[in-house]
């Protein structure tokens, strides 16, 4: 499911695991249960009016090493994070804190209907198994170079999902 996801925003993504420090130079990570991730970009799509006021926005923040192709897919192995989110601005993320939605009624802003990491994307061989979470929170805060995503969440069988990722989320 991932896979599709990153296929309909054209990429894919690679880096290296940093099990031992969640510190790098912008301190950006992603923690699965403990194996932590260092994340090096973020991008930011926008899917348009859901309803009255309510705006669909979806982020991928990844680690590094994903190589951009000629036709602008990327190809590598490594860690995402993905998130659909609801929000009342139809220019971006709006600052707050996102709880989970299940997506059966109508649309709420400040809220998620999807957030899923995968620790273990190859594009060479199209595999990868990702953790879907419906419980926990995604907090915004900030704007441009200074946003700042922070979010704790449960996933499947008790996976925490956690991290942090502060810096520009380059649009599609």
């Amino acid at each position: 499911m991932m896979l599709s996801l990153l296929a309909a925003t054209t990429l894919t993504f690679s880096c290296k695991s940093d099990d031992d420090n969640t510190s790098n130079e912008s301190g950006n990570f992603l923690n699965v249960n403990g194996e932590v991730y260092v994340l090096e970009l973020g991008f930011i799509e926008e899917y348009g009016t859901l309803a009255d006021g309510v705006f669909d926005w979806d982020v991928t923040l990844v680690s590094e090493g994903f190589i951009e192709q000629e036709d602008g897919t990327f190809e590598g192995s490594g860690q995402a994070v993905y998130f659909d989110l609801r929000t009342e601005n139809e220019n971006g993320l709006s600052e707050g804190t996102y709880v989970y939605d299940n997506d059966n009624g109508e649309p709420q802003s400040l809220t998620y209907v999807v957030a899923e990491a995968s620790v273990d994307i190859d594009t060479s061989s199209d595999s990868e198994s990702y953790i879907s979470a419906s419980s926990g929170t995604i907090t915004i805060t900030g704007t441009g170079a200074n946003q700042v995503i922070t979010f704790d969440l449960e996933g499947a069988a008790g996976v925490n999902i956690s991290g942090r990722y502060e810096g520009i989320l380059q649009a599609f």
